[in-house]
């Protein structure tokens, strides 16, 4: 099937701060940011930097802990360390931590100590669902998550960006430009029409999603309109 090349297709840049618990965060990634992998693939290249951290709150002796309980910190640590693993590949990271968190859909808050080994089991589930997630890249995330200093690391590296934002109250999910202005809350509900909206502003080729929505209703009023995040840009084409 015919692809665009590289060249023609728009780099569209986005952070997504999240709590991986966060009820309306697993939503959005699940329903609305990984299916738009899919369905923009060879049209857009999605950079979407994942910052998952949500919001803390006053724990016993002077402390704070994750608003969806101990289960969630220890979430938020495992996908830091799969973010870290894949070191700029957007997409891989975000499937990854898609295949993570639809197999954890049913789970239910346990003492952090059990949740460990739950998580594990369900990460090595991933590997070869995600085409990018293999074994080796599994043991670097496992090294990762074992190692007291890197965790440390990146755990400030997330409050710190974090703090330079306006989290929803419930821990997320909060998309923004790459200045840190939010997107409309109507992304969370139709991510893909808002992509759909950038491409067609930027006179790019749209996907057949595109397509399918526009035809779908005959009023113009009802599609989202959206300003372009502040990075757009063609990227060169790669030998």
């Amino acid at each position: 099937s015919y692809e665009m090349p590289r060249v023609c297709r728009p780099t569209i840049s986005l952070s997504l701060y999240y709590g991986s618990l966060d009820p309306a965060s697993t939503t959005f990634i699940s329903e609305q940011l990984n299916p738009a992998l899919a369905s923009f693939k060879g049209y857009a290249n999605l950079n979407i930097s994942l910052v998952p951290y949500g919001q803390m709150v006053p724990s016993f002796g002077g402390g704070a802990s994750c608003i969806h309980g101990t289960s969630e910190c220890a979430l938020n640590a495992y996908q830091r360390c799969v973010i870290d693993a894949f070191d700029g590949d957007a997409v891989s990271a975000l499937e990854t931590v898609a295949c993570i968190t639809n197999r954890l859909q049913n789970f239910t808050d346990v003492m952090a100590f059990w949740f460990q080994f739950k998580l594990e089991a369900v990460a090595a589930g991933c590997i070869g669902v995600v085409p990018g997630f293999t074994g080796a890249k599994f043991g670097a995330v496992e090294h990762c998550h074992y190692n007291y200093t890197k965790n440390e690391d990146l755990f400030m590296q997330s409050k710190n960006a974090t703090a330079e934002v306006s989290m929803p109250v419930a821990g997320g999910p909060l998309l923004t430009k790459p200045d840190g202005t939010a997107l409309p809350t109507s992304v969370y509900t139709d991510f893909q029409g808002y992509l759909c909206e950038l491409l067609a502003d930027g006179d790019y080729e749209q996907p057949p999603a595109c397509l399918v929505a526009a035809n779908s209703t005959s009023d113009p009023s009802v599609a989202m309109r959206a300003s372009a995040p502040e990075v757009v840009q063609e990227e060169p084409v790669v030998a």
